[in-house]
């Protein structure tokens, strides 16, 4: 069993506790919710220990680039955040493509207990991570 922490960044991080057989089809969620920025998430997974961090990547396109003049970026902080949490605790940390997850759909009621969108997108990553085999 792999125990996986993934999150969608941003102001509002959602996050999922996963474990699962990687290749499998099936995962059990012990956790989920919603943080502001990265607070919080430190003493998330000092508490849950995962073996993996997953999350979605974010990118910065030239189209976009001017509407975020002055920004922050909180989301490449959280990204920071995630990594600088992967590095002490010796895991790996995984970044995907937003289009990976897009690519997942959530079917039946498995998972709805899961009900904020950015904690089901943080679980889109998760299960698509899974069903890839995960790390090769």
């Amino acid at each position: 069993m792999t125990k996986i922490l993934g999150c969608d960044p941003g102001e509002s991080t959602g996050f999922v506790v996963v474990t699962a057989v990687l290749g499998s089809r099936t995962a059990t969620v012990h956790e989920h919710g919603v943080l502001r920025l990265w607070h919080g998430l430190g003493t998330l997974a000092k508490r849950t220990r995962p073996d993996v961090i997953i999350y979605e990547r974010w990118r910065l396109y030239p189209w976009a680039a001017k509407s975020l003049t002055w920004s922050e970026l909180p989301t490449v902080q959280v990204v920071g955040v995630l990594k600088f949490i992967a590095e002490m605790l010796g895991v790996p940390c995984i970044g995907q493509n937003a289009s990976f997850r897009k690519n997942y759909k959530l079917s039946g009621g498995q998972f709805k207990q899961v009900d904020n969108r950015h904690a089901r997108d943080a679980l889109r990553h998760v299960l698509a991570f899974i069903q890839s085999g995960g790390l090769r």
